[in-house]
């Protein structure tokens, strides 16, 4: 068996990449590996594309949803994440959609989309550091502490 981190290296490969080869052999029990395997594929690419829709609404009305959907769909299969966190994922899709064939020949679609991305991650910014535990656990009694909100939110 090889070490965890080449498992999970393999495994993020074969559901987000073309090759899933390399982890079949480590994938135990049921019938098909191979169809399981499937399963958590279609649902990665799902949960990616339903990503991208929900960050460019406005860009998904500009071009129509069919449009939109088959460039998300283009740009996952292309373009898997690099960064554990979703909210990160989509930055480079408005030039990907932009510079598609068959896109619609908007001469201001990759700044529209652009916009778009950047206020969602305005959205989620965040100016003020969260309080660490030591922080909070100097404050003792907790019933006079006020919580606030990000500017962002």
């Amino acid at each position: 068996m090889p070490p965890l981190v080449e498992v999970q290296r393999r495994l993020r490969d074969a559901v987000v990449g073309p090759g899933s080869s390399a982890i079949i052999p480590l994938l135990v029990g049921g019938a098909d590996p191979g169809e399981r395997l499937a399963i958590h594929r279609r649902h990665c690419e799902g949960s990616l594309v339903r990503a991208l829709l929900e960050k460019f609404p406005a860009t998904t009305w500009l071009i129509g949803s069919p449009a939109m959907h088959d460039a998300a769909r283009a740009f996952v299969g292309r373009h898997p994440p690099i960064a554990p966190c979703i909210a990160e994922y989509g930055e480079n899709f408005p030039g990907f959609l932009a510079d598609r064939e068959g896109s619609p020949s908007l001469a201001y679609l990759r700044w529209f989309a652009e916009l778009e991305w950047r206020l969602v991650h305005a959205a989620i910014a965040i100016d003020r550091p969260a309080l660490d535990l030591h922080s909070l656990a100097e404050h003792g009694d907790l019933s006079d502490v006020e919580l606030v909100a990000q500017p962002g939110l």
